[in-house]
This record gives C-alpha cells, structure tokens and sequence, in this order.
C-alpha cells in the first residue's frame, strides 16, 4: 500500500497515471481499501481532488476508490474542500464524462447518509445542494446508473436538515412528473432503481402521516372540513328524500333496477376520472342498483356526527374529496332530463341503511388504506414495491385519497360477495379491499 502513496502525488505523469489507475481496480478490495485507510490514502485522495489541474480520468480513479471506501463505512467522509469540488462536479454546466458524474453522485449520497452530529462533509453537501441542482440528472435516460444515483442522493438529503424544504420540492408536481416520464416510462427498471423509487415514494406520502396522527376537532381547527362536508350533505338532501333509495353495486353489466316509488332507473356509468389502479390494467366498472333485500331507508338526519369516536383528520378530508370528485350514478327519467346522483351520497344511503355509522366506515377504510401503503412507517431496506400512480403529475397529490375512493366502492360489492353479516366478516371484507394495494407494477 505504501508503494501507492508517493505515486499518488508524484508529477510525474505516468506514475501518477498507473497509481491511480491500479486504485480504482482494487476499489472493490475490502482488505486492501482498509490498508490504504489505516497508511492515510484519504487525505491524500482528498487533496489530489482539490487539485485544478487533475485531468478528468486521474478524477474518475480518485473517486471510484474514494466511494469504495465510503461505501464500506471505512471512514464516513472527506475534507470539506474536496467535498465542495465533488458538487462542482455534479453542478457543472459543461458536459463531464458520465463515470464521473455517476461516482460523484454516489459519493455525496453515501457522504449524506454517513451523517454524523458535527460532520462537516455532510452539512457541506446539505447546504451546498438543492433538488433543483440535481434533478436536471434525471434526464440521462442513457445511463441508469446516473439517475439512480441522482434519485438516491435526493432520497438522502430528504432525511438532513433540510429535509422538510427537500420533501416539499419531491411532492411537486413539477418534480414528480420528470421521475414519471425519464424513469417509469422508460424501462426497464433496476431493482436498485425499484427501491430508490420505493424511498421516494415512501417519504412523499408520510407528509400526511400527521394527520393520521392527529383526531378530529369538529368545533376547532377542523370545524371548516367538516362544515364544508355537511354543506354537501345538506345540498344533496333534495335528491335523498326524493329517491329515498337503497342503491348497491353489481357486477352485471346488463342489471337495471326500478327506483323506490318512482319510475326512474339506474344505468352503468364509468367512475368519474376512471384510472387503472394498483396494478390493475382495466378501469373497474360499476353499476348500481336497488337491492329489494334491505330495508327501507328511514332516517332523516343526514349530517355527519365525529364525536361518537375517534377519527383522524385524514378520514375527513377523504370524504370531503370523495364527496367532491365522485358524482357519477346516473338517473334515466323516461320523461325529461337524465338526473345525477352523488355516489358519496349512494355510499352514505347504503351504510346508513345497513345501521353503520358513515364516518366509522370511511375511518377504517382509512386506516386499511394506510397500512396497506405503509403510511408512517420508515422506507424498509429491502422495500422495491412502488406504484406509478404516485409519481403522475395529474393524479399523484391525490393518490391516497383515489384509493380511498375506490375502496369505499369496492367495500359494498365485497361485503355482499362475502354474505358478510358479523363484525368479523366486516373487517374482512376491509381486508379484503386493502389486499390490492399491495399489488405494483
């Protein structure tokens, strides 16, 4: 190891050349790595990057055994000089050999996820990079490897100090649809990219885990939610009364049935904004129609009551958005204009008449939903299962909530496909909805 050292620092060009070069060989060499370690290498790797006129191959050598170094934690940084000229690298504005961009990139990841209290490298790196500096990597559709690194190095400095203004730039829409459209829609994609996806996936949806977290105040902070959701109720009142009908899911495509007291039907519509979800390559469909087996609907107090038990502040916002986006059961009138009725409004009925309370229902949808993503839980190592809805600019903001949507829906049918009947066969049917989350492209 010693023999390297002199070389390393030698003006003399091929010494110095074939030094570096039997380096980055031996980059993947554990023992050797930790001789080179243990005889001060890095510092004087450290200074050999910090020099101006190193040639972008003497670079690349530099780097590639500095990361093999990092990447073993056989030490968790480097100057602080040298790491500002490693995100010169990574920010420059003339085009640089690909090897070097993709080293250095991995360089400041491992730096960033080395963190120590104190550590100079890592607050160097936190305060000298931005999403917004890096993410124009992404379009290197040619190189893989450069945007995994690129993604991986964002994922990091989403845990720093920094990490709330870095969340913010990665739920973006801006900054979502240039994941979407440099790296799902162009495959295929590595199982080191898969889990890079994952993180980034998982860190953008638990910004909602403190409303998760956090229960109602229906005479306080939340009073605005949930006023805004009783004044739909409130709106949709004429249509209830006047139809007064239990109306509940099918699978057949051809079933129409009477209305209640009227000679009204109820037709297939596609659901509103139909997207393929979790995995799914079809739209589902739905059609609704009265089922004769349940009992009339008797009650006459529509407005919905959160102090009969605990409920998050994300349940609310879920059926406020649910109550907003989903209006597309339609009502053919043989005579006059085709009427509209909310599906929120069906879902409501339909519980109701079945004596469930309508917010505890959408409060354990809520809590299947967000186990079956992992809603507040830590991005696990090995975790690869992402879903590319997440990342689509149209859709992803509201990702939660459109499988919240679809699971209410699809929570009537499964009930009834299962003859559910006990409190056990309803948590089951819960289950049952949440399963398909787990599904990804």
């Amino acid at each position: 190891v010693k023999v390297f050292l002199p070389k390393i620092l030698s003006q003399d060009e091929e010494q110095r050349t074939w030094a570096l070069e039997k380096l980055a060989l031996l980059s993947h060499d554990p023992v050797f790595l930790s001789e080179f370690v243990s005889a001060e290498g890095v510092p004087a790797l450290s200074s050999l990057v910090c020099d101006p006129s190193l040639t972008a191959h003497h670079a690349s050598c530099c780097l590639k055994t500095l990361l093999g170094i990092l990447t073993r934690r056989l030490v968790t940084t480097v100057d602080e000089a040298a790491v500002k000229r490693i995100v010169q690298y990574v920010m420059a504005d003339s085009p640089l050999e690909t090897e070097l961009i993709e080293d250095s990139l991995a360089i400041l990841r491992a730096i960033v996820t080395n963190r120590r209290s104190g550590d100079e490298g890592s607050s160097c790196v936190e305060r000298k990079l931005g999403v917004p500096d890096v993410i124009h990597h992404l379009w290197n559709r040619d190189n893989p490897r450069v945007q995994q690194n690129t993604l991986g190095l964002i994922n990091a400095l989403a845990g720093g100090a920094r990490g709330e203004r870095i969340l913010q730039y990665m739920v973006a829409a801006r900054y979502r649809d240039t994941v979407h459209k440099n790296i799902i829609l162009n495959p295929p994609v590595s199982e080191g990219m898969a889990h890079e996806l994952y993180v980034y996936q998982t860190l953008v949806l638990n910004l909602r885990e403190a409303k998760l977290r956090t229960q109602v105040d229906a005479t306080g902070m939340d009073q605005k939610l949930v006023e805004d959701l009783n004044c739909f109720v409130v709106h949709a009142e004429k249509d209830i009364r006047r139809y007064s009908v239990n109306i509940f899911a099918s699978t057949d495509p051809q079933t129409t049935e009477e209305l209640h007291g009227s000679n009204k039907t109820v037709s297939m519509m596609d659901l509103d904004n139909s997207t393929p979800m979790m995995g799914s390559k079809q739209p589902r469909k739905f059609i609704y129609h009265r089922s004769k087996s349940t009992p009339e609907f008797e009650s006459h107090n529509y407005a919905m009551d959160f102090s009969s038990g605990p409920f998050c502040q994300l349940t609310v916002e879920f059926m406020l958005y649910f109550a907003q986006r989903y209006s597309r059961v339609l009502i053919n009138g043989h005579q006059g204009p085709a009427r509209y009725m909310k599906t929120f409004v069906r879902v409501m009925l339909e519980e109701v008449t079945l004596a469930h309370s309508f917010p505890a229902v959408c409060e354990r949808v809520t809590r299947v939903v967000c186990e079956a993503v992992g809603l507040g839980r830590p991005p696990r190592k090995e975790g690869t299962l992402y879903q590319p809805l997440v990342f689509q600019p149209n859709l992803g903001v509201h990702f939660l909530e459109e499988v919240f949507c679809r699971c209410v829906l699809l929570l009537g049918r499964t009930r009834r496909d299962m003859k559910a009947r006990t409190a056990e066969d309803e948590d089951k049917a819960s289950y049952t909805c949440g399963a398909p989350l787990l599904q990804t492209k």
